[in-house]
């Protein structure tokens, strides 16, 4: 519901095309949201005012979204996926996350609010349908695409740690949420693959 509440409350303020909408899953910064458009990423805290919930205010009215950041890209992004590693408390924002390009190129982006730095990975020769930052390192990513392939990343580096071939295009990638060595990769043909990671993480 706070997804689509965020959204009424957006329509009215920008006419922009938004490509991507994802907020963070991880507790320390559960409440950051990133919208993509064309040429910036704009990231908002979202949070829910208690006192106006209790006075009997609409939902709606009681979001309050902040606005955090805005981050110039240089492609078109098609996906992002947040990092463990970001964190939105009082006094202190970190961003971390990763992006997917229009052209076929992963980026990683990191932000203090005052520096932002960026790293591309590329290897994808096709489509990248999305990516999946490790639930617990922050230093794995892994991403799927129309060229048939899985990959696995050292997002610090940049460096291609692992390559895994599947049957068809693959749609969608999530790390199995107990076991933070295995990942399930969704196929068009409509397998759900199970893989291995051959890096333990941290």
């Amino acid at each position: 519901y706070r997804l689509l509440i965020v959204m009424a409350k957006l329509t009215t303020k920008t006419d922009e095309e938004i490509t991507c909408v994802e907020f963070s899953p991880f507790q320390a910064s559960s409440s950051l949201l990133a919208l993509a458009k064309r040429s910036v990423l704009t990231v908002k805290a979202c949070t829910l005012q208690e006192s106006a919930l209790q006075q009997g205010k609409p939902l709606l009215h009681a979001l309050i979204l902040d606005h955090v950041a805005d981050i110039q890209l240089w492609e078109e992004v098609r996906h992002v996926s947040w990092s463990p590693a970001s964190l939105s408390v009082e006094g202190d924002t970190r961003l971390h996350f990763c992006t997917a390009g229009s052209d076929h190129k992963l980026r990683v982006y990191s932000s203090d609010l005052l520096n932002t730095t960026s790293l591309v990975l590329e290897g994808h020769r096709r489509y990248v349908n999305d990516i999946a930052c490790h639930p617990t390192d922050p230093t794995i990513l892994a991403s799927v695409g129309d060229d048939r392939l899985c990959q696995l990343w050292d997002s610090e580096t940049g460096q291609l740690t692992a390559s895994f071939r599947l049957g068809s295009p693959g749609t969608s990638v999530r790390w199995h949420p107990d076991d933070h060595l295995k990942l399930l990769v969704a196929e068009k043909s409509g397998c759900v693959v199970s893989m291995t990671s051959p890096r333990q993480p941290r």
